[in-house]
């Protein structure tokens, strides 16, 4: 709906790669860029993963493309667990469907590595062995904000059959 207003002559909404890429650029802080990402009209729906470099800055944003419909931190942390937030294919406060959940066997993965585990060889098998590795992954991507360093990786399951 969006982009057709948008390709209709409406340019008040904006797309998510060039506005992620202005934030980044221009906002100093966590929280400048945690606002600017959740106020902001897009062009169409988007989850928004967004890290800081201090302990507690994280959030997925759930976005239509007016406004944002959920705002999730590790500091509001609906599920008491204070180092992470995580996001899959759909809304975090809905269900996953039984054909594809990701995400309760990444959180179970991510309980039991606690937060003095948590860094890039860690989490690369979190996202790396199935179900989160799946037919329809192609890649991961890991990233250090405070470090200024990430590493992307091409992605295939290997192994069939493979969901879903």
């Amino acid at each position: 709906r969006g982009l057709f207003k948008w390709l209709a002559g409406d340019h008040s909404g904006h797309f998510l790669a060039f506005t992620t890429r202005t934030v980044m650029e221009t906002m100093a802080t966590y929280g400048d860029a945690l606002t600017a990402l959740n106020d902001t009209k897009m062009v169409g729906p988007s989850y928004i993963i967004l890290g800081g470099v201090a302990a507690g800055e994280g959030a997925v944003i759930t976005r239509e493309e007016a406004l944002s419909l959920h705002l999730w931190t590790i500091k509001n942390n609906l599920r008491h667990k204070d180092f992470y937030v995580l996001q899959t294919n759909y809304d975090n406060w809905v269900k996953a469907p039984f054909f594809d959940d990701r995400r309760d066997p990444a959180m179970k993965c991510m309980d039991a590595m606690g937060p003095s585990g948590v860094g890039f060889p860690n989490l690369f098998n979190v996202l790396s062995h199935e179900p989160n590795l799946n037919l329809l992954t192609t890649y991961t991507t890991l990233m250090d904000v405070k470090r200024g360093h990430f590493e992307a990786y091409r992605q295939a399951c290997k192994t069939h059959p493979c969901a879903p």
